[in-house]
């Protein structure tokens, strides 16, 4: 399934593929603002969410209650497989792990746990449909 996410994550959107509470400002009128663009790409829709519930299983939140946060809350998730979601979980716990193994930053090796760990539950969990659909 891994080998496929390529194929999967094509897309002609504008991805920023890192998006955390500190990519957030609010302006003053209470508008969103996205910043530090440092890794743009083009996407699926819905790979900006899937990086998204990684860091929503970060601060705490359950697999499935993140995920359905997405579907319900993000435009082009309600739209994602769960084939593409377990290839995009599994690809991420790939690259946290090598990021974790290879850069040794701080952080990554968190996050390499919690990839591994959502993959894991993708994994189990990949026939059953994600609560919101």
């Amino acid at each position: 399934m891994g080998g496929q996410l390529p194929e999967l994550a094509h897309g002609g959107l504008l991805a920023h593929t890192d998006l955390h509470g500190d990519q957030f400002r609010i302006g003053t009128h209470g508008t969103a603002h996205v910043i530090d663009w440092g890794c743009p790409g083009a996407a699926a829709p819905w790979i900006d969410g899937a990086f998204l519930v990684l860091r929503l299983l970060e601060a705490g939140h359950e697999p499935g209650a993140a995920e359905s946060w997405a579907v319900t809350n993000l435009a082009g998730f309600g739209d994602i497989t769960d084939e593409h979601l377990t290839a995009f979980a599994a690809y991420l716990a790939g690259m946290w792990t090598h990021w974790a193994v290879t850069k040794d930053k701080p952080g990554m090796h968190h996050r390499a746990r919690l990839a591994r760990d959502y993959a894991a539950w993708r994994l189990t969990f990949a026939k059953r449909p994600v609560d919101a659909r």
